[in-house]
């Protein structure tokens, strides 16, 4: 990253000019995007392996129980870009995404084993409204804060944040999920070892 943005910087005609980064709107829509790409991209890996191991789901089925977010997430997207195309107003969205964006973050992280698949599916509708209302206008944004020579280099650097919000959402909560699991196999296997020596 560190040696991309060195020759981006030095090259007469970069892929992403990095002074773009300049303009606060464009910064904030790349910034929400990234936030985006987290929380989608972590969400797909991760919530199939709960349907399976803890709500008991074939893998089949815990694709399929994907589905209220992704609805959610194409009826928002669509909505959102119909009133936007006729209203040309779009400010509202990306305040309306984030905030339903971190409340489905809060609530898949009270799940528990207990957790019903419907309770899932509603939490999945949040979250998906969220990535709905933040996928296409952060384009939008960043799209209409540049000037129209850079607009390429303006949807590619939208899409290039996106991606690695999900690449470093995917590696980050594996890293916790592995953590999380090992610590508690382990002390299951150390709860289980005392209850032989008793026996």
């Amino acid at each position: 990253f560190v040696v991309f943005l060195w020759f981006e910087r030095r090259t007469p005609e970069p892929v992403m000019p990095l002074d773009l980064f300049k303009i606060p709107n464009f910064s904030l829509a790349n910034a929400l995007g990234f936030v985006a790409g987290f929380a989608m991209f972590g969400a797909l890996t991760f919530l199939p392996q709960y349907q399976q191991f803890v709500q008991g789901s074939s893998a089949t089925n815990s694709g399929l129980l994907l589905m209220p977010m992704m609805i959610a997430a194409m009826a928002f997207s669509m909505g959102g870009g119909q009133i936007i195309s006729r209203t040309g107003k779009y400010k509202a969205f990306p305040i309306i995404g984030t905030v339903a964006l971190c409340a489905g973050m809060f609530l898949f992280a009270t799940m528990g084993l207990n957790t019903s698949k419907t309770t899932t599916a509603l939490f999945m509708v949040v979250l998906g409204a969220g990535m709905g209302c933040l996928m296409q206008t952060t384009n939008l944004i960043a799209q209409n804060s540049v000037e129209l020579k850079d607009i390429g280099a303006a949807t590619g650097a939208a899409t290039f944040t996106r991606t690695l919000g999900g690449s470093l959402g995917v590696s980050i909560l594996g890293a916790l999920y592995t953590h999380q699991l090992t610590t508690h196999m382990a002390s299951v296997e150390i709860g289980r070892a005392s209850c032989r020596e008793r026996v």
